[in-house]
């Protein structure tokens, strides 16, 4: 199994806005396990798609569902979460974290039928895309590392290599953006948020690209273009 355990792109500042999502939303699910709150805060803190909205929409960012629910999201963003602070500042990098969450779970929304409406969501997934679309789009040849493991108890890492981010970040949306077409053509559902997904992703994307043709931010590909001209 290859699993993401690093990138190799330095930063120049401190992330403490990422450090502090991280703290909190580790904070919030360790509070709730540990006092039997977990399923009366997702009930009553989740997303539900027919409230078309609310404060629901920033709350359920900060909840999740289990373990691995915490750790697979709480990992991406310490891996990609960095460098995208670095280059949005700590200010900026929170506000876009958050409205980021918001509108991928309000394109989660449009997808939502019949009971599925009444379903509460929870997660940080859509702000995590978020964060990985303007990564790739920030800096599409930072090197992402990978370790092969074998799924033992502890886990066993055999080798690790590096690749581009526009192939590590770029082949994981490929396969949720699919993962979201099969869903709409064949009119199935599944409890992950692949619309959440794709439409955080896509946020980030143009967020960051907006961003650069203002000359609000610096993105690689861009600066490469102009010196080469």
């Amino acid at each position: 199994m290859l699993i993401p355990i690093g990138d190799e792109t330095p930063t120049r500042t401190t992330p403490w806005v990422n450090y502090i999502l991280i703290a909190a939303n580790c904070g919030v699910f360790l509070y709730a396990l540990y006092h039997g709150l977990s399923e009366t805060w997702i009930l009553k803190f989740g997303h539900r798609a027919v409230h078309h909205g609310g404060w629901t929409l920033l709350t359920s960012m900060f909840l999740h569902a289990g373990w691995l629910h915490l750790a697979g999201n709480m990992w991406f963003l310490w891996i990609t979460g960095d460098n995208v602070e670095d280059r949005l500042g700590h200010l900026g990098y929170l506000a876009f974290y958050l409205l980021a969450g918001v509108s991928a779970s309000l394109a989660q929304d449009r997808f939502m039928q019949g009971s599925l409406q009444h379903i509460p969501s929870v997660g940080a997934s859509g702000a995590i895309a978020a964060v990985m679309g303007a990564y790739l789009c920030l800096i599409p040849k930072g090197k992402i590392r990978l370790g092969c493991f074998v799924w033992l108890f502890p886990p066993i890492m055999l080798f690790s290599f590096a690749l581009p981010a526009f192939v590590t970040i770029g082949f994981w949306f490929w396969e949720q953006s699919q993962a979201h077409l099969f869903q709409v053509v064949h009119g199935v559902t599944s409890p992950v948020g692949y619309a959440a997904h794709c439409a955080g992703f896509l946020f980030g994307a143009i967020w960051v690209m907006l961003l650069a043709l203002t000359g609000q931010v610096r993105c690689d590909w861009m600066s490469r273009r102009g010196r080469a001209d």
